[in-house]
């Protein structure tokens, strides 16, 4: 840096010479007045030229120093969040979270579907293979990407250690489970089968529940040909079903005491397409943030620092 101020100095003193040389072998066509007036003000604004000039210089080595002594323990962080971007968009689905207060509510909704309409375990060892090859080694240090919770025919999502997210990929299964038995408030679900030839669309839909509750449950269904809605009170701490029949095969869903857990739900299908839901659900919980993260690690090592971070998808 001392190299380009001294360089920058001697171009301006070369400048200022040669200004000074060309005011003053003007005196024939100016007044001698006039030209040492010229000749000030000329020499006024080249200083004023270098002072920006070297300014300039020191404020870009500036940032360049800043730049390049950035902490390496911040750059795991920055890929932990693409890694978890990149999987949220592998798996399709769509996630948000949001708290009201008095009194305090967790609002959760989940978009995605059951029996995807392509191969999820390929795509996750696919994209393994990618990372370990290829996005591991751009960054400094040594890394360790664990995605082995994820290929073995479940992911799952947790939401701090309030809620869980599993999506069975193998059984065409997704369950979203209350850990702690916050009180659920409130389901809204909406169903989406497409893409049918009409005649194995929705023969008949049976409901079962051993009574009416205070949970609020809204179910709007939509297929080629059929639509209906449905709208009665739950006991989340009971077993509640809704069956869709189909020529062939069942798509079912749990609500309440569901994968044995209560205040939870479960979407099962084994029909032959897939079946997208959107689905609200609104508990009582007293958390102040809910990280929400993937059963996926990477583990950092560079030097002294040693970390063991969770695919974060979200605050």
């Amino acid at each position: 840096m001392n190299q380009k101020k001294a360089s920058t100095a001697l171009r301006a003193k070369a400048l200022l010479s040669l200004l000074a040389s060309t005011c003053f072998s003007a005196k024939g066509f100016i007044s001698s007045k006039r030209g040492f007036l010229f000749t000030i003000s000329v020499i006024f604004f080249a200083s004023t030229l270098v002072v920006y000039s070297q300014a300039y210089m020191t404020q870009n080595a500036l940032r360049e120093k800043l730049v390049l002594t950035v902490p390496r323990q911040t750059l795991p962080a920055y890929l932990t969040d693409d890694l978890a971007f990149d999987l949220q968009r592998l798996l399709d689905f769509n996630l948000s979270v949001s708290e009201t207060a008095s009194p305090y509510k967790m609002n959760i909704v989940l978009g995605d579907s059951v029996a995807k309409n392509f191969d999820i375990r390929k795509g996750l060892t696919d994209y393994n293979n990618f990372a370990k090859s290829y996005l591991l080694n751009r960054v400094a240090g040594i890394q360790s990407f664990d995605m082995n919770n994820l290929l073995d025919g479940k992911t799952e999502l947790f939401f701090g250690n309030l809620f869980r997210y599993d999506y069975d990929y193998d059984n065409n299964a997704a369950y979203f489970l209350a850990l702690k038995d916050n009180n659920l408030n409130r389901v809204d679900l909406n169903i989406t089968v497409k893409n049918s030839n009409g005649s194995d669309d929705l023969n008949s839909m049976i409901w079962s529940s051993p009574g009416s509750g205070s949970t609020q449950l809204r179910v709007h269904y939509v297929d080629d040909t059929n639509t209906f809605d449905l709208a009665v009170g739950i006991n989340p701490l009971q077993t509640s079903t809704m069956t869709l029949h189909y020529m062939d095969a069942n798509l079912q869903v749990v609500f309440g005491l569901a994968g044995g857990r209560t205040n939870s739900v479960l979407i099962d299908s084994n029909i032959n397409r897939q079946a997208n839901y959107l689905l609200g659900l609104t508990y009582d919980a007293n958390a102040v943030s809910l990280p929400v993260f993937f059963n996926a690690t990477l583990r950092h090592t560079d030097g002294k620092l040693d970390s063991n971070t969770w695919l974060k998808l979200m605050n």
